[in-house]
């Protein structure tokens, strides 16, 4: 029988990234969810989200904690991809064929693009000799497309979280926020004009 390959995956209990998750099971990977714990304002609801996402799909993660950085707030946090993406190189091991990311299309962040996945492809390169890969499944779609792989998959949407402010209830004013609701406000209006 073939060992299936493992992979990281970068996890911060939101729909992105338990999209992701999902993703990779329905591909055959062995999965090892990773939490970065950097100080991030809703890492306190996101771990306990990606605690009940683990526990839905049979899974253990990891929690790494970042030091020293200053607090952070809800918005654009410079540098969050490559940090992230810098922890788990740091925990690759040569079981490991990829590091799977959420990143997706339709974004203004620049690490949420292609030349930022190449350039960070080309760090990973050095130190693995090229044996491990970034994956970012979901580059080239939008948040919709993730929502609507999510509901045809049965991703247990109802356990994520994705509020940056890290407020429960969410904020509903931060871009994440805004994005889930107009992810179901456009389900809503898609199911009742057929």
């Amino acid at each position: 029988m073939a060992v299936m390959s493992s992979v990281i995956v970068l996890s911060s209990g939101g729909v992105d990234s338990t999209a992701c998750i999902s993703f990779c099971i329905r591909y055959g990977y062995q999965v090892e969810p990773l939490f970065v714990d950097y100080g991030q304002a809703a890492r306190k609801p996101e771990a306990e989200a990606l605690r009940a996402v683990c526990e839905h799909f049979g899974l253990s993660r990891r929690t790494v904690c970042v030091s020293g950085l200053p607090p952070m707030t809800a918005g654009f946090i410079q540098g969050r991809n490559g940090l992230l993406l810098a922890t788990a190189l740091a925990l690759v091991e040569p079981r490991h064929s990829m590091v799977v990311v959420g990143l997706h299309g339709n974004s203004d962040y620049a690490d949420c693009s292609e030349g930022f996945v190449n350039a960070y492809q080309a760090v990973f390169d050095i130190y693995t000799g090229g044996t491990v890969r970034i994956h970012a499944p979901f580059l080239g779609w939008s948040k919709s497309d993730i929502w609507e792989f999510c509901r045809s998959a049965n991703v247990p949407i109802n356990l994520t979280y994705s509020c940056e402010a890290g407020t429960t209830p969410p904020c509903g004013g931060c871009l994440s926020c805004r994005d889930i609701l107009a992810l179901t406000t456009w389900e809503t209006d898609a199911c009742s004009n057929p």
